[in-house]
């Protein structure tokens, strides 16, 4: 694509970019063509870690198949979530068939460090919340500027300046709002009288005794106490303040002061926030403090009415990101690894999925012979710190032994090369079936490189029939517990009798369902997406079942997760581990009938999939 940093130089924040920075970004591009109803992005999918900028055509954001907004040429895809490093928030579909500039999200980063770039961040950030809270019906509560005020110290504008100082020092206070005569607020501040004290003597000396409003600014930017934090951020921003008085806006009323310092508390009790203490962690400590957020984030997420997959989504990556720094963390304490290794996750927060009942489900990897036993020593150490250091967090393990402490999951790279081999050339013995889903739902955090050759022998192994049959036999044979109650199917007997798991009779059978459907198309690859949902749409789009279908399935797995999501955080309130366990009394009739037609849209799929002797080797 010619001179693509001159069209990039048309719209913002570009527009303000130098010259060397378009000229690295065109670089680093890669210019797409992008067929007309691709999904480009998937809402709680894995972060992208780049962004597109529509060259030609238009695109369309979507919430729950609606259409919310359409972007066009010159307008970037995927901003806020590839410079959060977290799931998209939205779907973004090809209204028409596109040219894109795929940009790696560090090559746009510089462009965004200045003023202007932070704007426009803010303002895109604001815009696509916005579709979330207008046309989402789980749309999560935005923070309020009215918790967040502190005290400040309010003085006529006749008073001496040394008093208003003593105040200030008295209270540990960084500004003073100022009353002057005529009804207006003013602002001193820290800042300002130091920059008066230092600076050269002007028309007028400042002196002790001199009158605080000669030094004030007036008059003064406000706030109402009802505006998001957003709203503040992007007001501090553009006005390149760092306070502002709160004022109730019917009576006039001052409240008090919000500072950017109050902004950037807010902001670290975000997701966001979290992931970014999590990344900076400097020690195993800074690391256990900072996954402390991770649960009460998600309480906060659910409580505030955010959707089932935009929770899950995030909670996975918070999972990641905590797996990540204690992995970064304890190879600083040891020497350079004795060969290259991965180390995967798999399971729900690979599919990004995970629920505060959810294990971690996690395998390594390495170069080299599986039988050397210093490597596996070496190995097996860094495992059982790592997973030391997770516990320490409140990262719950799997109890099942998908865990990279455990041989059976911790292999040479040949070794797992063989045993997939074995596994599809023919009868599955020894569990191979279960290592061959989780395989499938594996996705490497560190070491991509190393796991590339056994990600293309997975790949190879779905196409074969005994895989087939394999994930045929669990998609087909995870039905709901036997029982009714009110419609409802719940346990009959065993340590959960009387309740109904959401896991195994409602979003496992659709999980195991779209794995069978992902194996079924001959087309994928081995980056393919393994979110269920992702894989769904694309069993539509390549008609191995109908649109209908995949839509039934996706609305039921919303079901499904949505109370899964509430019943866990009901028991953290209460202090009980989080289960999926649910007594049916404990729904409303709204769930119950939910759930029950969610079952039966699994069940009816269930027995419509292509049955294990249609599929041959």
């Amino acid at each position: 694509m010619p001179d693509l940093a001159g069209f990039l130089r048309g719209f913002p924040p570009f527009d303000t970019a130098t010259e060397d920075d378009l000229q690295r970004i065109a670089k680093a591009a890669a210019t797409q063509h992008i067929s007309a109803g691709t999904l480009i992005l998937t809402a709680g999918a894995g972060p992208p870690g780049l962004v597109h900028v529509l060259h030609s055509g238009h695109v369309e954001l979507l919430v729950e198949g609606r259409v919310v907004d359409v972007l066009g040429p010159g307008e970037i895809i995927g901003l806020p979530s590839a410079v959060a490093d977290l799931p998209p928030g939205l779907d973004v579909r090809a209204a028409d068939d596109l040219i894109v500039h795929a940009v790696p999200t560090e090559a746009l980063l510089p462009v965004l460090a200045g003023r202007e770039g932070l704007g426009y961040l803010a303002r895109t950030v604001r815009a696509r919340a916005r579709l979330h809270h207008v046309e989402h019906r789980y749309a999560a509560e935005p923070e309020l500027v009215g918790p967040l005020v502190r005290p400040v110290v309010t003085v006529d504008q006749d008073a001496p300046l040394h008093r208003v100082v003593a105040a200030l020092g008295e209270g540990g206070l960084s500004c003073a709002v100022v009353r002057m005569r005529d009804g207006r607020l003013g602002i001193v501040t820290d800042h300002d009288l130091r920059r008066r004290v230092l600076e050269p003597a002007g028309p007028r000396v400042v002196t002790p005794t001199m009158p605080i409003g000669d030094l004030a600014t007036v008059p003064a930017h406000t706030i109402d106490p009802t505006a998001t934090t957003e709203d503040a951020e992007l007001l501090l921003l553009g006005l390149g303040v760092r306070h502002l008085p709160v004022v109730e806006p019917t009576t006039g009323t001052l409240l008090g002061v919000i500072e950017d310092v109050d902004l950037l508390a807010a902001r670290s009790r975000t997701p966001v926030g979290i992931r970014r203490a999590l990344r900076r962690a400097a020690s195993i400590e800074e690391l256990t403090e900072a996954a402390r957020g991770i649960v009460p984030a998600v309480v906060h997420a659910v409580e505030g009415g955010r959707a089932a997959q935009a929770v899950t989504g995030t909670l996975s990556a918070l999972v990641e990101a905590a797996l990540v720094a204690a992995i970064g963390l304890h190879l600083r304490e040891r020497e350079v690894p004795p060969v290259p290794f991965a180390w995967l996750v798999t399971g729900s927060v690979a599919r990004g999925e995970a629920t505060l009942a959810s294990d971690l489900d996690s395998l390594l990897t390495w170069d080299g012979d599986d039988a050397d036993p210093d490597v596996r020593s070496w190995m097996t150490a860094l495992a059982g710190d790592v997973l030391t250091t997770l516990a320490a967090c409140g990262l719950a393990q799997d109890s099942h032994g998908v865990r990279a402490d455990d041989l059976h999951v911790a292999r040479s790279v040949d070794a797992w090369h063989a045993a997939v081999r074995a596994w599809s050339a023919g009868a599955i013995t020894d569990q191979g079936d279960i290592y061959l889903s989780a395989l499938s739902d594996a996705r490497p955090v560190w070491g991509h490189a190393t796991w590339a050759p056994v990600a293309s022998a997975i790949a190879e192994a779905n196409q074969r029939g005994v895989t087939r049959r394999a994930m045929y036999r669990i998609a087909t044979g995870l039905r709901p517990p036997t029982g009714f109650v009110r419609g409802l199917v719940i346990e009959s007997s065993g340590e959960h009798a009387g309740t109904l798991d959401l896991k195994r009779g409602g979003s496992a059978p659709v999980v195991a369902i779209a794995r069978f459907l992902a194996g079924l198309d001959t087309r994928a690859e081995a980056a393919a997406p393994v979110s269920t949902v992702a894989r769904l749409r694309a069993a539509a789009l390549h008609e191995l079942i109908t649109p209908a279908e995949a839509r039934d399935l996706v609305e039921a797995l919303h079901v499904v997760q949505q109370i899964r999501v509430q019943h866990q955080v009901d028991q953290v309130r209460r202090s009980i581990p989080p289960d999926d366990h649910l007594r049916p009394d404990d729904l409303s009739t709204l769930e119950r009938r939910g759930l029950r037609d969610a079952f039966r849209v699994v069940s009816r799929l269930q027995r419509t999939l292509p049955p294990p002797t249609t599929l041959r080797d």
